[in-house]
């Protein structure tokens, strides 16, 4: 009533129903409502704007909860772009795009592209954060998987063990 449908709080309501209607399990609804911001964040900011990018990026999570892995790639790699363009290499969102791009490259079961994500996104946050970071933890995490699923277990074990040690750092043994 205030603002009516084309303003920003109103695409930031539609995100955040998207958001509650996937956790209630309810995807197809969360799509028509992720859906809904993301056309009021492009006619109000364009293409090249981090509302847009993370408007991309939910729509990408939420395709691959669905199964649709081609058109998740679409929104990350739509995402990935903005943010590169925005922010540059050296940024958390940037290494975010990376990551949640290798892990769909698993997904898809091309594991040396998913490898080249992970890389760049670990890189990111190593530079960004440094060694003792949970961002850092989980970048050695998702490492430490997809050299398993490689049958590399000398480096999956590797990252595993630098990822468990920044964590019991930082929260303890339990």
């Amino acid at each position: 009533n205030l603002f009516g449908e084309n303003h920003s709080s109103t695409a930031t309501s539609y995100n955040n129903l998207a958001s509650l209607y996937e956790n209630l399990g309810d995807l197809k609804k969360a799509e028509e409502y992720h859906l809904k911001s993301m056309k009021i964040r492009l006619n109000l900011f364009g293409e090249n704007h981090s509302s847009t990018a993370t408007s991309y990026n939910n729509l990408a999570l939420l395709y691959e909860n669905l199964g649709d892995l081609k058109k998740a790639e679409e929104y990350y790699l739509k995402s990935m772009k903005i943010r590169l363009s925005l922010f540059g290499e050296n940024h958390s969102d940037t290494a975010s795009s990376y990551n949640n791009l290798g892990s769909l490259y698993v997904d898809l079961g091309d594991l040396k592209k998913a490898e080249e994500y992970y890389l760049k996104s670990m890189k990111i946050r190593l530079w960004l954060f440094g060694e003792n970071h949970s961002d850092t933890a989980s970048s050695y995490n998702s490492l430490g998987s997809l050299y398993n699923n490689l049958g590399d277990l000398k480096k999956a074990e590797e990252y595993y063990l630098k990822s468990m040690n920044i964590w019991v750092s930082l929260f303890g043994e339990n």
